[in-house]
């Protein structure tokens, strides 16, 4: 009888912990689906103390950590179910290779892309994440043979500016005072977002001082910011209209909203622009004005695009409507792509994770209006193995926010010396290897990973190159033909593969010579 009590006693308590586990994990996942990552983690890391050895458990911890910008945390995670439970798993290694990659471990990397397009290739299982396992591997391959060569130097806005809280999405008014988005403290409100354990994100405002910044109590704040959600803005080029985003609670999306200056100098109340930019039932945020202030970019997940967050244009019409948004399909993809901004009357710089890469979200330059159907990447260091995005220039400076490594708090904002901005960026785009996802192929693929083990080696001939690489090498030896200088294309390409295509060059004109 003691025997039985005590078996009796152990099964009543392994089924208590199994069915604590079983309501625990429930609770995390239903708070996955609510946004919530912060109690989110909280819960899978209780489900995990009761049982370390279930994959869906360790693989929902992995996926809150990541979709909360902790890469370290996720990857370790990933790595738990990639080493045991990769057969049935197969998305462990996809994300296990994506962490590696965000951690700037770009050799790995590839060899865990590779690794799971062995795995799923022929099964016709996961075909979205083996496109982009594809254009993920490339990017790796990529920055492997991509150097920076400290032409531009990276600066760290320091406190109070960056904060140890998501600080993003920085706007000028006038020369010397910066709008910029912040989850810091607990925000205007009092309250705790849970999606990422900080404040309601909102704006602040700072002048500059003695070449400081600091805090500023700015008439605007009090009319852009409410209980919820709001940043994200960009003035006219006159300073007197400022469009930005407002999301609401959980049931209401996120508008684009407008507020004016009055001749007094005050900032009017704030309102929503008509339903062809604010379609009812889906988010519209991150508006980017034109100069001439007739043409808007924002960001949306409406129908009628290519994936998640694509990248919208409106044209106003005036008295404050704007036409129905036309989407930029040559520019977007099936993932995200994130705060579009002007940069010339017909350029702009966006953000994406869907065309090559060097880790999560770089900067990429395109023609709006898609007359040029090429994507830039625009390279290091404005792009890192992380997250780089919500760009401004000003002043003879380009500004963006990136929670690349060193960061005070998940993303800062960074600058560097920009003189002439219009001019560097119409020569990356005009110059620039194509870094568009649908020109990838595995034979581009196996062709790069070659160059990458041996760009300097004599075996390797121009037909070995990747398209990209062929075109230089042709334009090296049209200069040289022609009695002209180096083409300026290699001006952007870090020293070794500048050496590699002039090697090559040399290669090519020896055999033809012979």
């Amino acid at each position: 009888m003691k025997y039985l009590t005590i078996l009796l006693w152990l099964f009543g308590v392994n089924a208590s912990v199994g069915q604590d586990w079983s309501v625990i994990n429930s609770q995390a996942r239903d708070e996955m689906k609510a946004g919530r990552y912060e109690s989110a983690i909280a819960l899978y890391q209780d489900a995990v103390a009761l049982d370390d050895q279930n994959p869906e458990t360790l693989f929902g911890l992995a996926e809150a950590f990541r979709l909360s910008f902790q890469y370290e945390n996720a990857e370790i995670n990933y790595r738990k179910v990639r080493n045991v439970w990769a057969d049935q798993m197969p998305l462990s290694i996809y994300y296990y290779a994506l962490m590696l990659k965000l951690g700037g471990n770009f050799e790995r990397a590839s060899g865990e892309f590779t690794a799971f397009i062995t795995q799923v290739g022929n099964s016709g299982r996961y075909p979205e994440f083996l496109d982009q396992a594809y254009v993920e591997k490339a990017g790796a391959d990529l920055a492997l043979i991509t150097q920076d060569e400290g032409r531009f130097q990276v600066h760290h806005l320091s406190s109070p500016v960056n904060s140890p809280f998501n600080d993003f999405s920085p706007a000028f008014l006038g020369e010397d005072i910066l709008i910029l988005t912040s989850g810091r403290g607990k925000g205007w409100t009092g309250k705790k977002d849970l999606k990422y354990g900080e404040g309601f994100m909102n704006q602040y405002a700072f002048r500059k001082r003695s070449n400081q910044w600091l805090p500023f109590d700015h008439s605007i704040l009090d009319m852009v910011n409410s209980k919820y959600h709001d940043g994200n803005g960009s003035f006219s080029a006159d300073f007197r209209r400022y469009f930005f985003t407002s999301c609401g609670d959980i049931s209401v999306n996120c508008r684009i909203y407008v507020t004016e200056q009055n001749e007094q100098g005050r900032w009017d109340k704030p309102r929503p622009l008509n339903t062809a930019v604010n379609y009812p039932g889906y988010d519209a945020k991150q508006p980017s004005l034109s100069v001439g202030g007739d043409t808007l970019l924002f960001v949306s997940d409406r129908p009628g695009g290519k994936g998640m967050n694509d990248i919208w244009m409106s044209v106003s019409t005036g008295n404050g409507r704007w036409t129905n948004a036309v989407n930029l399909s040559h520019i977007n993809t099936g993932l995200n792509e994130l705060s579009p901004r002007w940069v010339t009357s017909e350029l702009i710089v966006f953000s994406s994770e869907g065309h090559q890469n060097f880790g999560g979200f770089d900067f990429y330059i395109a023609d709006a209006e898609g007359s040029n159907m090429n994507v830039v990447n625009i390279g290091k260091p404005f792009n890192s193995s992380r997250d780089d995005a919500y760009s401004t220039i000003h002043a003879g400076h380009f500004y963006w926010s990136s929670n690349r490594k060193g960061t005070e708090g998940n993303f800062d904002i960074y600058f560097s010396e920009l003189p002439e901005p219009e001019s560097f960026f119409t020569q990356v785009f005009e110059s620039g290897p194509s870094a568009r996802r649908d020109e990838v192929s595995m034979e581009e693929l196996e062709k790069l990973e070659m160059v990458r083990k041996n760009r300097l080696e004599d075996p390797f001939t121009y037909e070995t190159l990747p398209s990209r690489q062929k075109q230089l090498v042709d334009e090296v030896l049209r200069s040289r033909r022609a009695g002209r200088e180096l083409p300026s294309e290699l001006e952007y390409l870090s020293t070794e593969e500048r050496e590699f295509i002039i090697h090559v060059a040399n290669q090519q004109q020896k055999t033809k010579k012979d």
